[in-house]
């Protein structure tokens, strides 16, 4: 089947405005302009007659010819009006400053020793076991340390390994993961433990560990006396 001329010159002239108003592809133009894109390529295509309504409207869209020079090769083009769709503008962002980095050291404590067992208890006596890089948010902050996370009580919030980043001074609610201080008893030296806070009164300190041997919820209770330090948990990661 042989193609018509009259549409395959209808779509010559289709595609030449739509390429001088800055559209690098007859799928461009359709997709920006909610046009069918099936009915504009087989416009531009010459296997579609354009009728007056769509030939219009390219014509308005497109700002550089005329329905009439699309359909019938009337008039001409206006090669010198703006295109529709303008040019990308040239970047005009700077380079940002150097980022830098803390060298500020962040002391690590403890390290944990028991597993499921016993609640993921570990001895935290103040001794320091490694030195981190301290993140930016915590470089000044006054007694801000470190420890290392092993036991897998606290799965999945906190997997075997991560090192978890202490604030001392930031207030902690219901709901927040601590890590807590707990006088031992018989000479035995402090201990930590790493929970979600539940909460602390005069009497009791009371915990919640999310990964307890049973599988139930497990909750820990502390006597008031016997908690040292009570200290939110600011961030975590792999050490």
């Amino acid at each position: 089947m042989e193609k018509d001329p009259v549409k395959i010159a209808q779509g010559k002239r289709l595609a030449e405005a739509r390429k001088l108003a800055g559209y690098r592809s007859a799928r461009e133009a359709a997709l920006e302009n909610n046009w069918p894109e099936s009915s504009y390529r087989a416009h531009e295509g010459g296997t579609r007659t354009i009728g007056q309504n769509d030939a219009e409207r390219y014509a308005k869209r497109f700002g550089n010819t005329t329905a009439e020079h699309i359909l019938f090769g009337s008039g001409g083009i206006d090669a010198a009006a703006p295109p529709a769709k303008s040019a990308m503008p040239e970047p005009n962002a700077t380079y940002p400053l150097p980022v830098t980095f803390s060298h500020k050291k962040l002391p690590v404590y403890g390290h944990a020793a028991g597993g499921m067992d016993d609640d993921g208890k570990f001895i935290l006596n103040g001794q320091k076991i490694a030195d981190v890089l301290c993140p930016p948010a915590l470089e000044n902050v006054v007694g801000a340390y470190a420890v290392y996370h092993t036991g897998d009580s606290m799965l999945p919030r906190y997997e075997p390994g991560d090192l978890l980043t202490i604030h001392p001074g930031l207030p902690v609610k219901k709901g927040d993961y601590v890590l807590v201080q707990i006088r031992g008893e018989d000479g035995d030296p402090p201990y930590g433990y790493v929970k979600r806070f539940v909460t602390k009164n005069a009497k009791e300190l009371v915990l919640e560990q999310l990964n307890p041997p049973d599988g139930h919820s497990h909750t820990l209770r502390f006597p008031a006396d016997r908690v040292l330090t009570v200290h939110r948990i600011f961030s975590s990661g792999i050490g």
